[in-house]
Order: C-alpha cells, then structure tokens, then sequence
C-alpha cells in the first residue's frame, strides 16, 4: 500500500470522532442560543362568562380563565382592559384591582374573598388560574366625591332620628337600636332627602351601558423585557341586562351607608 494513502487514511480515522464531537457540540450551543433569544409568549385562556357590574366600585367587569407562559417565564406587570362599545366607538379603560377566590358562592350573601392585585411571574411551567375584577378608576375619580358625603348624613340623620326616639319612649329605644327594621324604616325616609335624590341621580346619569355590541380587548402588560400581549372578543347587552344593571344605583346608597345591598349582574357570553 502507497505511504500516503496510509497516512492520509490515519489521519482522517483519528479526526472523524473529533469532527463529530464538534458537530454535536456546535448543534447544542445553536439550541441553546435558540432558546435565549426566543421572545417569551403569553397566551391567555378564557372561561365562564364576562360578569358585568355596577356598584360601590362603579361599573366592574369580572375575568376567569388561564394565563399560560410559553418558551419563557413572564413577569405580568399589569393586565387592563379596553372596552369599546360598536355604535359610536366610545372607549372606556378598566384597571385591574382585585384577586377573587376562585371559590363558588351559593347566594349573594356569601362572603367573596377579594385580595389586592400585584405584579407576578408567571411560570411556563405552572399556568395561572385567573379570577380578577376589573374597574373604571376614571369612573370611580369623576363620581366618588359627587357621592362622597352620603355616609356622614346617614349617620347624622340616623343619630337625629334615634335621639327624637329615645326622647319621646326611652322604654323602647334598647329594643329598636338593635333592630334591623330600624334603619330599614329609617334609610326609607331617608332616601326621600334632597341630597339623597340628587346622590341617585348622579349615578344613575353616569351610567354608561348601553343595548348593544361592544369590543373587549385583554391587555396583559409584561416586563423585562417589555412585552404586550392582547386578545380581542365581543359581546352583547340586551335591554334587560341594562335595565338590570341600572337598578344599582339604589343599593350603591345602601351600601355606602352600611347596610344590606343585594346586586345585580349581567353575563354575556364571550364571542
């Protein structure tokens, strides 16, 4: 055999283990370069229904469903939404402001656990079940002071009334003090006052639903690096649902005054 060929064929069988070695080598540092600079996605599953509300809080939109992270982890710095009703684009931004348990209550008179929103990371691991409650701070800056003053003439009122009571039968004034008729008769004489009726209509002029077609985008806002993720849907209102949500005005008072308030919703599907 020529020495040549020999020692070219020596040669070559010497270095092809190493050719490979730097072949695979090469392929894993390209995956992992891969994934460094692969954007992280944030993808967002929807459940239930949109729950619609109108309260102390304003008008309220209530979300449930899933976040999921994929590719990376993601650190949520915030999720808003944009609703924008069909018929003259009008546009309104509600922020979120609180966790609820994701707990299911039997009647209205069960206790809704609620917890202060916070940024978070969000695992591409470990999906996150969301349950938040969305409100129109604009709404809530605009009409709270409007309607601000309401509890301090109730206590006021409530205090005049009781004190004429006890003057005119201190026998009976133990027995009504604890009675919860007793603010029930007197919130009803109450709410006939002046500035009581001007309260109500404030916010039964500030409501804004309407029948009709409306657009709601979920906006989630992330962070280092900066990234927003957005998914469209629509739903509809009917006259019932308006008229419904409408009634809040007067247990909106109630509220702010202490007292028992039972609340309506709406619950248009997702389309």
């Amino acid at each position: 055999m020529d020495p040549e060929i020999t020692r070219t064929s020596i040669t070559i069988g010497q270095i092809g283990p190493w050719i490979i070695s730097a072949v695979a080598l090469v392929q894993v540092w390209l995956i992992a370069l891969f994934r460094k600079l692969r954007k992280t996605s944030v993808t967002i599953y929807e459940s239930g229904n949109i729950e619609l509300g109108y309260s102390t809080f304003g008008p309220t939109i209530g979300l449930s469903g899933t976040l999921r992270a994929r590719h990376k982890d993601a650190f949520v710095k915030r999720i808003f939404l944009k609703v924008t009703r069909m018929r003259d684009s009008s546009t309104h931004i509600f922020h979120w402001r609180f966790f609820r348990s994701p707990s299911i209550t039997i009647s209205q008179r069960d206790q809704i656990r609620l917890e202060m929103v916070a940024s978070f990371l969000l695992s591409q691991n470990d999906p996150l079940k969301y349950n938040i409650v969305f409100v129109d701070e604009a709404f809530i800056s605009e009409n709270s002071p409007k309607v601000g003053h309401i509890p301090a003439k109730w206590m006021e009122f409530r205090n005049k009334k009781i004190k004429e009571l006890e003057e005119n039968d201190p026998s009976i004034i133990s027995t009504l003090i604890n009675n919860p008729l007793l603010n029930e008769i007197l919130f009803d004489e109450f709410f006939k006052k002046t500035e009581v009726v001007e309260a109500y209509t404030i916010l039964d002029r500030a409501f804004y639903w309407e029948e009709g077609s409306y657009k709601l985008s979920i906006i989630v806002e992330c962070s280092q690096p900066d990234q927003i993720f957005t998914k469209d849907f629509n739903f509809s209102l009917s006259s019932k649902d308006v008229e419904s949500l409408r009634l809040n005005s007067i247990p909106t008072l109630r509220a702010l005054c202490g007292l028992d308030a039972v609340w309506n919703f709406a619950y248009p599907e997702y389309k």
